[in-house]
């Protein structure tokens, strides 16, 4: 991860703050983080993740960061016109990683012909949307979720915290397909939950319109989504995260090391 993201993608950024606060430059961020002694953070609550025995003594759980933009900058008028319909969409949201999702968005489109239901299709990969969308599909590169799933019927997707955290404060059932990663973790959590159902890669294109022809009908699924929803605490997880950072204690032993690193 280090090598192909997290030096390309976080270090920058990353590094340009640093030097803000007068920080020397840092590499491997992930490698060197991982397993800080000061404190870890779950980002996540209790009831979908409980703490286990061998977690580390210095973690601390604090629920989704649920992090979004403000719709009014992002959201074309186009998708406003289109979620405005009568029919709210299904929401068809490939992994923030996933670079090869053709199959995944032309098994979307079959399913809404095969459903009459309308399709709002997320990625920022425009190569994976097929062409010749039919008038009840769109595409967007991006959405904010927090405005969108509001609005929507149900979200497909690949059982990515986000897309999974985002729905659940929506109170809309989920049908998620992993394919790495914490993603079958996640799945099978949410699935315990009762909040969605998943769907096996490699049975996606051909029972796709079939599981959300149940999914949309399951009045259980339904019962849990708002049970669910009415978990999350109105306080800002995000906002605990940098109380518990700021807080940690430093001795000057831990400061070396960290400038060290």
């Amino acid at each position: 991860f280090d090598r192909f993201a997290g030096d390309k993608y976080t270090c920058p950024w990353l590094n340009e703050f640093r030097g803000e606060l007068a920080l020397p430059p840092v590499q491997h961020p992930l490698r060197s983080w991982w397993h800080s002694p000061l404190k870890v953070l779950g980002m996540f609550p209790e009831w979908f993740a409980p703490q286990q025995p061998d977690w580390p003594a210095q973690g601390v759980q604090l629920g989704f960061p649920l992090h979004d933009v403000p719709e009014s900058s992002v959201v074309s008028d186009d998708v406003h016109d289109f979620i405005a319909q009568d029919q709210p969409p299904l929401v068809f949201m490939a992994t923030s990683a996933q670079r090869f999702g053709h199959d995944f968005f032309a098994a979307a489109v079959q399913a809404c012909t095969r459903l009459q239901r309308c399709g709002l299709l997320l990625t920022a990969f425009a190569e994976q949307i097929p062409a010749n969308l039919p008038s009840h599909v769109r595409h967007a590169p991006f959405v904010p979720l927090s405005w969108l799933l509001p609005r929507a019927a149900a979200i497909v997707h690949n059982g990515g915290i986000g897309a999974l955290s985002q729905a659940m404060l929506a109170g809309i059932p989920q049908l998620m397909s992993p394919l790495a990663f914490d993603q079958f973790d996640n799945t099978a959590r949410a699935v315990r939950l009762g909040v969605g159902y998943e769907l096996a890669a490699r049975k996606f294109s051909a029972q796709l319109a079939s599981s959300l022809a149940k999914l949309l009908s399951d009045p259980q699924v339904r019962g849990c989504c708002e049970s669910v929803r009415r978990r999350f605490a109105q306080e800002d997880a995000l906002a605990r995260a940098c109380r518990e950072i700021e807080h940690a204690p430093l001795s000057p032993t831990i400061c070396q090391s960290i400038v060290t690193k």
